[in-house]
């Protein structure tokens, strides 16, 4: 057998694992935006009011959170800095979002149903 053809766990990587992992990581990603993407072009978002769980996530320290409102199976994500007074908890919520990729567009709160809307802005 010739040097240069041993098995090499560096090129089986390079040549196979790495583009096969970016391939799988970009192919899903597309995927789960592209089931959303009737719904952006028409702008038509699904919507949601009832009980939620607003959630603060941080995804390394030091970072800027970003808002997770957690609804009967679903969830929609916004920017922290679209509502910064928010605090974690429980509410009554009125949410628009993409569920597919659970991109949130609206999110208001109130305390209770019924109940005038928090000034969350």
């Amino acid at each position: 057998m010739k040097k240069n053809e041993k098995f090499s766990i560096i090129k089986l990587s390079i040549r196979y694992l790495i583009p096969g992992f970016l391939l799988f990581a970009f192919g899903s990603t597309f995927i789960m935006y592209a089931l959303d993407l009737k719904a952006v072009i028409t702008n038509q978002p699904s919507q949601y009011a009832g009980k939620c769980e607003i959630m603060l996530e941080y995804s390394e320290e030091g970072e800027d959170p970003w808002l997770t409102a957690d609804f009967d199976e679903n969830f929609a994500s916004f920017d922290y800095w679209d509502y910064p007074s928010i605090e974690a908890g429980t509410y009554y919520c009125e949410v628009e979002y993409f569920p597919s990729s659970s991109e949130g567009i609206a999110l208001n709160l109130y305390r209770s149903k019924g109940e005038e809307a928090l000034k969350i802005k």
